[in-house]
């Protein structure tokens, strides 16, 4: 593999010796770069800990909007109104304080929405409870909590709130750090192949006397200074006009490799 990524930089005319690989070896080589591209997520997740600054503010000014109606007693939620206060929203999360006396989960549309309601939390997916739990095991620091009473001590009413919050969602971690690596692990995959197959794609309409598999190898090993930017940028958030420099500097690869392909196939006929 290593002489494969160095020819793919430094001698992009020589990846066509590489044309006849064994196919698990060349996608073992798009898998180990996606992994690659996933770093950033790996970071993010396995080092989390704790709801940030940003959102926590958010979430804690949608709660002191909340009716001082509602409280938490040793088991649930009590409202004296029946509304469904948003309390966070970010386009894929959300969570409510549900006070209506009939749960509802299909008006809960967000991909994923934590809802507190009576004496349960749910968890819904796109309107689909994917999970339940006793509010009293999932959030113990609520319970016995009036918002009545946050103006009397806010910055305690605020770390009761947050502190709860963080000790749910990091009880969970060991499954949705998982998921969202495997997840973006799994479109980083499909971002790879999808530009090699298109590039493969173009290289046979140009070349058609190639078979196509051999057009696929060849275009993942060349693609690898494209796989090189994608994954700089994500970890370092690369520079827009050095961006495009390294981009041109990615398609002159390919051209390389085009062009000896040209040559060989001159010289056979």
């Amino acid at each position: 593999m290593y002489k494969r990524f160095v020819s793919s930089l430094l001698a992009p005319a020589a990846i066509v010796q590489f044309r006849n690989d064994k196919l698990i070896k060349v996608l073992l080589y798009v898998v180990f770069f996606a992994l690659l591209l996933s770093t950033r997520m790996i970071i993010q997740t396995t080092t989390y800990n704790g709801i940030s600054y940003y959102t926590s503010t958010q979430i804690l000014q949608q709660l002191h909007e909340v009716s001082p109606d509602c409280h938490f007693d040793d088991t649930s939620l009590i409202c004296d109104t029946e509304e469904v206060y948003e309390v966070y929203q970010d386009g894929t999360i959300a969570f409510y304080l549900d006070g209506q006396n009939t749960f509802i989960p299909s008006i809960y549309l967000n991909p994923y929405s934590f809802v507190v309601h009576a004496d349960k939390l749910y968890i819904v997916y796109a309107g689909t409870v994917v999970k339940e739990e006793a509010l009293k095991d999932a959030l113990p620091l609520l319970m016995n909590l009036d918002f009545s009473h946050e103006v009397v001590d806010q910055n305690a009413f605020d770390a009761r709130i947050i502190t709860a919050l963080n000790d749910y969602i990091l009880s969970y971690k060991f499954v949705w750090a998982p998921i969202l690596i495997g997840m973006d692990f799994l479109v980083n995959v499909m971002l790879f192949l999808f530009f090699d197959l298109f590039s493969a794609w173009m290289l046979r309409l140009r070349f058609p006397k190639l078979p196509f598999v051999q057009t696929f190898k060849m275009s993942v090993y060349s693609a690898t200074a494209l796989y090189l930017i994608l994954i700089l940028n994500s970890l370092f958030g690369l520079d827009s006009f050095l961006l495009i420099i390294l981009l041109i500097i990615a398609f002159r690869q390919n051209s390389q490799l085009s062009y000896e392909i040209l040559r060989r196939l001159n010289r056979k006929s």
